[in-house]
């Protein structure tokens, strides 16, 4: 019998321990049964919205994959992606996962667990002969395009406006 008591008040001591470390966010969280996600859905393949309007990609599946591993329904929150960080801030959402790089300033405001996905960049080339170009200066030809998406501001020296093209 006293085995049986010490044996509980250690199960009683470890749940009490779990529950107090939790946070109030994760107890918040758990307390409502959803979990809030914001994402812009405009970063793909991180963040997507299909044609029937569901919301796809690696970012939409580790948030699901959380909220199922927590018992909770999982909510997205659709923002611009300029709007995340202060949505986070303001409590309208849990969370922010929607492609996000960290950053030093953004770190000073919001804790960031990760990085969950590294990457490097590099080209897309649909014919074979720019897919076997070993050195950039193969592509600067006239009969090349080069696409670049600016709107992330990582690399605003790839910006029509900020490009300086020599002759």
């Amino acid at each position: 019998m006293k085995k049986a008591v010490v044996v509980l008040f250690l199960i009683l001591s470890l749940m009490v321990a779990v529950t107090a470390s939790a946070g109030p966010s994760l107890e918040r969280i758990l307390k409502k049964g959803e979990l809030v996600v914001g994402t812009s859905g405009s970063q793909p393949p991180m963040t997507a919205i299909t044609k029937k309007g569901e919301i796809i990609g690696l970012d939409a599946d580790i948030s699901r994959a959380m909220a199922a591993a927590m018992g909770v329904k999982v909510k997205f929150v659709l923002k611009p992606f300029a709007e995340l960080l202060p949505a986070l801030e303001a409590g309208q959402v849990d969370m922010v996962l929607s492609g996000m790089t960290i950053k030093p300033k953004r770190n000073q405001k919001v804790a960031f667990v990760g990085p969950d996905y590294v990457t490097g960049k590099g080209l897309l080339a649909v014919a074979a002969k720019y897919a076997a170009l070993r050195e950039a200066k193969g592509l600067d030809t006239s009969d090349v395009t080069i696409a670049a998406r600016c709107a992330c501001g990582r690399f605003p020296f790839l910006c029509a406006d900020s490009l300086s093209i020599p002759g």
